[in-house]
């Protein structure tokens, strides 16, 4: 198109109207992303941690998308997110500094979260056996 003068003065029309449609094409781009909140500038979700990837899979959870949860699951427990987690952990630990009351103060109170948890899952245990005890009596007055 541009080889010579000629064909350059010949297709400056063409070539106008070339860039005026980049142009266009360009706000109308930047126009839509504004309208929908995904440009830098004029995004609608400014709050701390929105980018990241627990912040977008709750978005996904509260969308009702499901299969956000299972992907959770699966990052939470995959072997790399495991080894950075134990690397992190080790780094916390060292920077601590903890003496042997500190460890004695820590397990006190690792051992009281322990039984309560271990107390509330039981409740739960529970709660569950006597609600399916409950829907075989409710399914089997159906049959």
């Amino acid at each position: 198109m541009t080889t010579d003068v000629a064909s350059l003065t010949s297709n400056a029309g063409t070539i106008k109207s070339l860039i005026d449609a980049k142009d266009k094409l360009y706000k109308s781009v930047l126009a839509l992303a504004k309208d929908n909140g995904i440009s830098v500038n004029h995004n609608n979700n400014k709050s701390k941690g929105s980018g990241t990837l627990s912040g977008i899979i709750k978005q996904l959870q509260e969308k009702g998308f499901e299969e956000a949860s299972v992907n959770l699951f699966d990052i939470e427990t995959c072997a790399g997110m495991s080894q950075v987690a134990d690397i992190s952990n080790e780094s916390i630990f060292k920077q601590l500094q903890f003496d042997e009351n500190d460890y004695s103060a820590m397990l006190i109170e690792q051992r009281e979260i322990i039984t309560d948890l271990n107390n509330k899952v039981s409740k739960y245990e529970e709660e569950i056996r006597l609600l399916k005890k409950e829907l075989l009596k409710f399914t089997n007055k159906n049959i």
